[in-house]
């Protein structure tokens, strides 16, 4: 054991245990040279020193070959990675993916790809419409993960999912929070400082509906009519309203000005005021109220009426009703039919009795358009012709002559293209070609020919 102070390194080596021989000789088994950075015998490396060797020349693709504490070489950061062989230790090997994919690897769907690493890249491989939420992902199909409009910070609507697997908040909207939010005119009772005036009505009130306007309770006038001593009108929604005079019930109702006639709260279409009664169009039927000594309601008897009555036969298909002084017409199925007052043919059936029950005018009239009722005479507009009937003493039938007429004549050069008439008390007038006539009585200037000269045949009135 007396090795006279000496080791391995004091003998010329780099490390180990030098021992003594029974021949009392050093023993150099256990001393080595690895460690002196110097390639010896039996050794591949040194340290840093490799002896010019690399991963490639060891046969490996790629890598940092290092050396182990023995001397010999470490190729564990070596690899073949590269080689597009799979190989050992390898997932994948470029565009070799031994033959896997993103559903053989646990996935729902996608493209699995290899990293430069040799491993598999899953980041375009996803779960995404497995019909599960799984991680990354807010909803997969029809599983919203128990969420709602509501969770997400929404009042109310429909959440939905994306292909994704993220949310659609699309359908989700703060509609409730009485709050004007984006893409809202209204909330609630939050009507952003809008009325029914500054939404184009002339009055009304205006209401909020799902965050939009709801303008039911709005309205403007549609058509007015002026009787003898009261008005009616038709409001936009269908409603009917008059004023002026009642006597005879002629206004159909009862209260502060304007009244709404009895039951005429919607449905109106057309209504006209006559000299102490009235006639309205609701739901394509005819109606008509106050004075009915001549039978001019048109209802069978001669009872006065202060709520609207419904003429008889005329319940469907009807467009226009005119009310004259004593008697009215109206427009059913493109025909003309007049009742009440008939002194003077204006009922236009060929006689001069009165009727409380409509008759159809003579002729008959086809495919009418236009009529209107006047004090003793009636016109209206038959096949793009005007046609009048009934008294004729200032020429207001404008057949050239003044001779009244139980049945329809035609208005002398008013035939082809006339589009609307209108009879007054002594004279009519009426629309061709977009140019206004007017004939009959004229002392106050009334056929607006700059004359008041009365004629028999329509004048253009002057066009200042």
């Amino acid at each position: 054991a007396d090795l006279d102070g000496q080791t391995c390194v004091s003998q010329g080596y780099a490390a180990g245990t030098l021992a003594c021989r029974s021949n009392c000789l050093f023993d150099y088994a256990n001393c080595t040279r690895c460690g002196n950075a110097n390639i010896d015998a039996g050794e591949s490396c040194d340290g840093a020193n490799l002896n010019s060797q690399s991963c490639a020349s060891q046969g490996f693709v790629a890598g940092t070959l290092d050396c182990n504490a023995n001397c010999t070489f470490n190729y564990s950061e070596c690899h073949m990675c590269g080689n597009l062989a799979v190989n050992p230790g390898e997932q994948c090997d470029g565009a070799n993916l031994n033959m896997q994919g993103c559903v053989s690897q646990g996935y729902f769907t996608g493209t699995l790809a290899c990293g430069g690493d040799c491993l598999f890249d899953f980041s375009g491989c996803t779960n995404c419409g497995n019909g599960t939420v799984n991680a990354g992902e807010q909803c997969d199909g029809g599983d919203l993960a128990s969420q709602t409009c509501v969770t997400r910070g929404f009042v109310a609507g429909s959440l939905s999912c994306e292909t994704g697997c993220t949310f659609n908040t699309s359908a989700c909207n703060m509609c409730g929070n009485n709050v004007i939010d984006a893409g809202e005119p209204c909330d609630g009772t939050n009507l952003n400082g809008q009325t029914c005036v500054s939404q184009g009505f002339a009055a009304g009130t205006l209401a909020c509906s799902a965050c939009g306007f709801n303008t039911s309770g709005c309205w403007s006038w549609t058509t007015v009519s002026a009787g003898g001593f009261h008005s009616c009108g038709v409001r936009s929604n269908g409603s009917a309203r008059c004023w002026g005079d009642n006597s005879y019930g002629k206004l159909g109702g009862t209260g502060i000005d304007p009244v709404t006639p009895t039951g005429l709260t919607s449905g109106v279409t057309a209504i006209s005021a006559g000299d102490n009664h009235t006639c309205a169009v609701v739901g394509g039927a005819a109606k008509c109220w106050g004075y009915n000594a001549n039978g001019q309601l048109g209802e069978g008897t001669n009872t006065d009426s202060s709520v609207p009555v419904q003429v008889y036969f005329l319940t469907t298909n009807v467009t226009m009703v005119t009310a004259g002084s004593m008697h009215s017409c109206a427009i059913m199925n493109n025909n003309a039919f007049c009742w009440g007052h008939n002194g003077s043919g204006q009922l236009g059936d060929g006689t001069n009795t009165s009727r409380n029950m409509f008759d159809i005018v003579s002729g008959p009239l086809l495919n009418v358009t236009s009529i209107s009722g006047g004090y003793s005479h009636t016109c209206a507009v038959a096949s793009s012709a005007a046609k009048c009937w009934g008294d004729n003493e200032f020429g207001q039938l404008g057949d050239g002559t003044a001779s009244g007429r139980s049945t329809p004549v035609s208005v002398t050069g008013l035939s082809g293209t006339a589009t609307f008439i209108s009879a007054g008390q002594y004279h009519s007038c009426g629309i061709k070609n977009a140019q206004a006539y007017c004939w009959g009585y004229n002392e106050d200037g009334t056929l607006g020919d700059g004359t008041s000269t009365e004629s028999h045949i329509p004048v253009p009135v002057v066009n200042n």
